[in-house]
């Protein structure tokens, strides 16, 4: 089943893949612009990555077999932020775009396919058919009138860059902790 989007209750789960230093230092520029008074927030080097796939809740059998299967023929892929992404509902939230290349792709689509069936309650705008490959640079307390200038502060960022995607990782909502596993391609 999925769910459509919008502002989720409780905790979520997350297949990503975490951007390496120099990904985590250029999104550390981008926000770094941001006035501290909008309320912009950022989270550090959680901020830092491509999300696949977001449910409830994953199975044992898809972190224990199938997505180490899954990266262990994946070779590294290079991504390009392309600009500005702006996601309005429920909250405003600013992204730098990801140019969804036809790697990228094929990672993605590979993911969905692992997770089929290894999963409950996952997001729908993450499906392939609607996924827009983003890295989150301002969320939390923005309102829309505070859309104007987080715009304007971030329109001087070099967007010509390239970063290396070389791992997968899975967050797990466990509550009150979170328990994150990382596979790294090729192994």
């Amino acid at each position: 089943m999925l769910y459509e989007g919008g502002s989720r209750s409780g905790d979520v789960s997350v297949i990503a893949s975490v951007l390496g230093a120099a990904g985590r230092a250029w999104i550390e520029e981008a926000t770094g612009r941001l006035p501290e008074e909008l309320g912009a927030e950022s989270d550090g080097d959680s901020a830092a990555h491509l999300s696949y796939h977001v449910a409830e809740e994953y199975s044992s059998s898809l972190i224990d077999r199938r997505l180490p299967e899954l990266v262990r023929s994946q070779a590294p892929i290079t991504v390009r932020p392309s600009g500005l992404t702006v996601f309005t509902d429920p909250k405003p939230v600013v992204c730098a775009s990801i140019v969804r290349s036809p790697e990228l792709s094929g990672l993605h689509r590979a993911i969905w396919d692992a997770v089929d069936g290894r999963s409950s309650g996952a997001v729908g705008r993450f499906t392939p058919e609607r996924w827009a490959p983003h890295v989150t640079l301002a969320q939390g307390e923005l309102d829309r009138s505070d859309l104007p200038a987080v715009v304007e502060a971030l329109s001087g960022v070099d967007f010509e860059q390239e970063f290396r995607i070389d791992n997968l990782t899975c967050t797990l909502d466990e509550g009150e902790t979170e328990d994150v596993e990382r596979f790294e391609f090729g192994q």
